[in-house]
């Protein structure tokens, strides 16, 4: 999906789904009306529902120890957030802010975080599917 500004486009996709336990990358980029990126005009925010989750402009950074943004890549206009070993928690709507003063543009997203099932807990839960035999029921031979 993408909106578009006087000077800016924030791209994102519509949703984005993770494993539990793993690293993963929210795709967040933008170009700029007349390039390069100006780091001095730039602000990245990140948000989860309400939640301020990393800062980055010319005068500090801010984020969790789980997460980052490529400092590198976002002069190539690559916003991307990375969280390290995904949590449950970690689901929900993100909001990916670009501030290139004075145009701004904000897109939002879902993430959906996927758990591995171990293969013991799926057979237990598919135990009460499988029929059972019933107690009169006798096999050709006449056992039970």
């Amino acid at each position: 999906m993408q909106i578009r500004g006087s000077g800016l486009e924030v791209t994102v996709p519509a949703s984005q789904s993770a494993l539990l336990h793993t690293q993963t990358l929210l795709p967040c980029t933008f170009r700029v009306d007349s390039p390069p990126v100006n780091l001095q005009f730039l602000a990245i925010f990140w948000y989860l529902e309400d939640k301020e989750l990393l800062r980055y402009d010319n005068k500090e950074k801010v984020s969790s120890p789980t997460m980052a943004i490529d400092e590198q890549a976002v002069k190539q206009g690559n916003a991307s957030l990375s969280i390290h070993n995904v949590t449950i928690s970690d689901q929900g709507t993100y909001k990916c802010l670009v501030i290139d003063s004075p145009d701004r543009q904000h897109k939002e997203f879902q993430l959906h975080i996927l758990g591995m099932v171990s293969r013991s807990w799926w057979l237990k839960s598919r135990q009460s599917e499988i029929p059972q035999r019933h107690p009169s029921f006798q096999n050709p031979d006449g056992s039970q």
